[in-house]
């Protein structure tokens, strides 16, 4: 089962996979999943467009709750604390410092290109500890924390990614 809050992406997937279940959906509310429980969920680069702990945190509260006992979580993040992306954390964290934006520490927008346009798009940058707390104070036990870049394990200023891999206890 895939679950998006993007209609048009749902539409893509079942056409790519039409024998696959996919649903429309908001990780900040999985009522609509109150009936399911899964040994397994996957949360790929996700958490990093929830702006706010208490938001992020509540996300990972859910993905729990729709967790068998002993189910894992394997999330993936993008490592924004890479060097091409340094200057983005350094002028968000320089705003937020003077207060000219109230926002989260690690929080940055990035340039997106649509067709039409380039906008600005909301990111939260992870680091290893930040990551470990939010799973813990969700419930989860961290079996594994890592950063990886074309699939082979890395360390944090050459990671493309931060990877994940906690079990509900």
């Amino acid at each position: 089962m895939g679950v998006d809050n993007s209609e048009p992406l749902i539409a893509k997937a079942r056409e790519k996979f039409p024998d696959a279940r996919f649903l429309v959906g908001d990780a900040l509310d999985l009522g609509f999943l109150a009936n399911e429980k899964f040994s397994k969920v996957f949360l790929v680069a996700t958490l990093q467009h929830i702006p706010s702990r208490e938001l992020r945190q509540k996300v990972l509260e859910n993905i729990r709750e729709t967790l068998v006992t002993d189910g894992t979580l394997v999330m993936t993040n993008w490592n924004l604390y890479q060097p091409k992306y340094l200057p983005q954390i350094i002028k968000f964290s320089s705003l937020r410092a003077a207060r000219r934006m109230k926002i989260d520490r690690g929080d940055v927008f990035m340039p997106w290109r649509t067709k039409e346009e380039v906008v600005q798009r909301y990111y939260h940058a992870f680091t290893s500890s930040e990551t470990r707390e939010l799973l813990l104070d969700a419930g989860f036990k961290v079996i594994d924390l890592y950063y990886v870049k074309d699939g082979q394990r890395t360390n944090w200023i050459h990671g493309a990614n931060l990877v994940a891999i906690a079990r509900k206890q």
